[in-house]
């Protein structure tokens, strides 16, 4: 059977996956005119084919494609909005072991009223990021809506080629974590709930191209620091030393590769409460930059505890990366833009990304951008944070964006 070693971030994704936190992240594609079930599956025994890796499981610190591997691909049926959550959650919730199970899975829940269809994909951060996730799907639906042959038999492992650095420091930065984002007290759970807001951002995006001091990313993340801010004021906390914990792509080259090419990087929050929007924007921009600069997104070197048998390698190296004084922000936010709504015959009129929460983290912001919408999703802890409370984090955000709008149209 073919085998391919686990890079390091693969590696550090198995390890960090735990019981109470997986590490795996789930795509919720809504439309009323998806292929059908059929054309699907053909799409994703494709995708399995070109990109082996989501056909594998772990066995030691490599990869194993096995043979004839069949999608995992579900069915289901639901009478509403509210059936179909319930089916979703519940599978998401499910368990995910990569020495057992594939790391790329599908549900498929058709409305019985005839409403919009839900096609819901969850990897696992171990085999695939976020790009690697819009490869595959996108191969899926150009194979099910025939713009594509199927790929017939399997094609040779191709993990992406990574940048290196020999920096990795964190500058004129206080060492220790940053202030956590408040949330009620409990045990964590496994269980993920989500909250998806969606606006209508093309005159945003337009006025902070005008600027040229930042993007849209930068807004989205400035204000993401600020809803932070004020929401452990809120809550009787300081909130003078939040941090985003960003995701940062280090391949090589964009678009080659498959598997896992992002690391992280923190960014705090460098403004005043009152400072104006486009103000933070630029500090924002300057402090990601400087985190890239710096080295910071650096990948560590784990060779020799990898080189250890699993039973060994798995605790040591959790250990490392769970250090008390390791800084993983206050909360994770990550935001992708994509050019247009289409991949290429199917039609998406929402998409939700219920992503991976660290044990640090009550509450993470996961985004998308098509055409002139975006999408963030936030994704919680039901056993340590209230619907309510997320309504009102998704509530501050929202204002946070208003204030971006009128500001930025006031300087323009």
């Amino acid at each position: 059977m073919p085998r391919c070693p686990l890079s390091t971030l693969d590696v550090v994704s198995w390890v960090m996956d735990r019981p109470e936190r997986p590490l795996d992240f789930t795509l919720i594609l809504h439309s009323s005119r998806f292929p059908d079930a059929d054309a699907l599956c053909a799409g994703a025994r494709s995708a399995l084919n070109r990109y082996p890796v989501t056909a594998s499981t772990i066995d030691g610190a490599d990869w194993v494609r096995r043979p004839d591997t069949a999608p995992d691909f579900a069915r289901k049926a639901a009478p509403s909005d509210a059936a179909a959550r319930e089916l979703l959650q519940e599978w998401i919730d499910g368990p995910l072991d990569l020495r057992a199970h594939v790391p790329a899975r599908q549900l498929l829940i058709v409305r019985e009223d005839g409403g919009t269809s839900v096609l819901a994909t969850r990897f696992h951060h171990a085999a695939a990021d976020g790009r690697s996730a819009g490869m595959w799907l996108t191969h899926q639906f150009d194979v099910a809506s025939g713009n594509e042959c199927p790929v017939a038999d399997s094609k040779p492992f191709d993990p992406p080629a990574l940048r290196m650095t020999n920096n990795g420091h964190r500058a004129n930065r206080p060492r220790g974590p940053r202030e956590s984002l408040w949330h009620r007290p409990g045990r964590r759970s496994r269980s993920r709930r989500w909250r998806t807001i969606q606006f209508e951002c093309g005159d945003l995006r337009r006025r902070v191209r005008k600027t040229s001091a930042f993007t849209y990313n930068d807004a989205l993340a400035a204000a993401a620091l600020e809803t932070c801010v004020r929401w452990n004021r809120s809550q009787s906390r300081e909130g003078v030393r939040v941090a985003l914990w960003l995701p940062v792509e280090i391949r090589r080259a964009p678009r080659a590769g498959f598997g896992n090419g992002t690391s992280r990087i923190r960014v705090e929050a460098p403004f005043e409460l009152d400072a104006p929007f486009p103000s933070k924007g630029g500090r924002v921009h300057e402090a990601i930059s400087g985190a890239m600069r710096s080295g910071e997104w650096r990948v560590p070197d784990t060779v020799a505890v990898m080189r250890l048998p699993s039973p060994l390698m798995r605790p040591l190296l959790r250990g490392y990366l769970s250090r008390p004084w390791a800084d993983v922000g206050t909360t994770a936010f990550s935001h992708v833009e994509h050019t247009n709504g289409r991949l290429r015959g199917v039609t998406v009129d929402r998409i939700e990304c219920v992503g991976p929460l660290h044990h640090r983290h009550p509450c993470a912001i996961y985004g998308v951008t098509r055409d002139d919408s975006t999408w963030l999703t936030f994704t919680y802890d039901p056993a340590l944070l209230t619907d309510a409370d997320v309504e009102a984090l998704t509530v501050c955000y929202r204002d946070r964006i208003r204030v971006a709008e009128r500001e930025l149209t006031c300087a323009g």
